[in-house]
């Protein structure tokens, strides 16, 4: 936010084109990666990890912050990553695909009720 609000005044006018270019690149990085994060107001109530093992960071993070955690958990897994395990196939696309669809049922029933 820092970059954003800098480039939009004469803040970095002293940077040479190349550093303010830089910086430009910076932003766009970060936007790419964080964009979605920038206007949450609070934590979120749970997060739902589709591989456990590829996303571990995001889960310790969450533990941290007392968020809900729930995991798609396959055999080369460990299961007390995650608050509710859902044991299942993580790489095979139908299983994915099913899975998620039953997920997304569930919480759009729920939100409904």
């Amino acid at each position: 936010m820092e970059i954003e609000e800098g480039l939009k005044t004469d803040k970095y006018a002293k940077y040479t084109k190349y550093e303010r270019l830089q910086l430009e690149k910076e932003k766009i990085r970060l936007e790419r990666f964080f964009g979605g994060i920038k206007d949450l107001k609070s934590a979120p109530d749970a997060l739902f990890v589709v591989d456990t093992q590829r996303e571990a960071n995001a889960i310790k993070e969450a533990n941290t912050l007392g968020v809900f955690t729930i995991g798609l958990v396959d055999t080369n897994s460990n299961p007390d990553m995650v608050d509710l395990v859902i044991p299942g196939n993580d790489d095979g696309r139908k299983s994915l695909e099913f899975i998620i669809n039953a997920v997304l049922k569930g919480y759009s029933d729920g939100k409904t009720a």
